[in-house]
């Protein structure tokens, strides 16, 4: 039986090779895009990524049995409702622990707009508890001296079991 993941799935070439024939037409490499007689298998849907309260819940609760840096991470996505990749690049100089705000800079935005985030108390409690494990996790070098990793400075670098 087809998924209608699958269905999706296969719209996808499509769309890639009217890509390409387009750009060869754009390159004059081609007069003709022959892509465009190839019908689609199946409408596209928008996805509804909204959680229903129970799922939030639910995947609350699960997260209770990862480790508590990627715990924390998601968590965080949830509470702020950024995205990954702003979030997993975050580092500690745009997370105001004080103010209660994280500014996510123009070049990290997917927008190209740097932007502020009021953090709730939750967020901030959990903002500080990966502050407390960072720091908790440095160790000293030869000199007796901490040391971090190249990229310790963001949020969820490095700490992660391999």
């Amino acid at each position: 039986m087809t998924r209608p993941a699958d269905l999706l799935i296969t719209n996808r070439p499509r769309a890639v090779f009217r890509k390409m024939f387009n750009v060869a037409i754009e390159r004059d490499w081609i007069d003709v895009n022959s892509c465009h007689i190839v019908k689609r298998v199946v409408r596209d849907r928008p996805r509804d990524p909204v959680l229903s309260e129970d799922e939030i819940r639910a995947a609350w609760s699960a997260l209770d049995a990862e480790h508590p840096v990627m715990a924390s991470l998601i968590r965080l996505r949830l509470l702020t409702a950024q995205r990954g990749d702003e979030l997993h690049g975050a580092r500690w100089d745009e997370v105001d622990l004080v103010s209660g705000w994280w500014t996510i800079p123009a070049a990290r935005s997917n927008n190209g707009l740097s932007h502020r985030v009021p953090l709730s108390p939750q967020a901030l409690q959990i903002f500080e508890e990966l502050h407390a494990y960072r720091e908790a996790t440095r160790k000293p070098n030869g000199d007796g001296e901490l040391e971090l990793s190249a990229s310790a400075d963001t949020i969820s670098a490095g700490r992660l079991p391999v």
